[in-house]
């Protein structure tokens, strides 16, 4: 008890405390990423007027499209989101150009998309349309944990 008759606490790091801290420190990496999101635009109107197992089956069909697309250029898929996917570009492997990479895998997407659209005309995928955003930035990334929290050296986010 301190002078006055309470309690006190006072803390000490430990030569362990210390280690894990600056080996965690040892292990996180800067590192530039590419961020991709790409999802179908009006996908509420098209579910409005769908049978949902045709929806279902429309959106499987362009997320199996996109998956292709972005394994041809070493995307990382790091989210299903509904009708879209977050895509990272320089993680888990870091490739030489993966901006570029991002941007030629969104442009397969696109093309994907209106080849779809050409061989079913009458059908409801003639009437799909792609949204596509790319970021590019430094993130901080631990071997651990993945990257840094949002707000400390991350990327900016994209919003749709």
């Amino acid at each position: 008890k301190g002078e006055s008759g309470t309690a006190t606490s006072s803390s000490i790091t430990t030569s362990k405390d210390t280690t894990s801290s600056s080996s965690s420190r040892d292990q996180a990496e800067r590192r530039q990423l590419t961020v991709m999101f790409c999802d179908l635009v009006g996908s509420t109107a098209l579910a409005r007027r769908l049978d949902p197992e045709d929806l279902q089956e429309l959106i499987r069909r362009f997320l199996d499209a996109c998956g292709q697309a972005i394994g041809r250029f070493n995307g990382y898929i790091a989210k299903y989101m509904g009708d879209g996917l977050l895509v990272y570009f320089g993680y888990p492997h870091a490739h030489e150009h993966d901006a570029e990479r991002a941007i030629h895998a969104g442009l397969a997407i696109l093309d994907l998309v209106k080849t779809s659209s050409r061989e079913h005309p009458s059908s409801q995928e003639s009437e799909i349309a792609v949204r596509i955003g790319i970021a590019t930035g430094q993130v901080i990334v631990n071997s651990e944990s993945g990257f840094s929290p949002p707000g400390i050296g991350g990327t900016e986010s994209i919003d749709r």
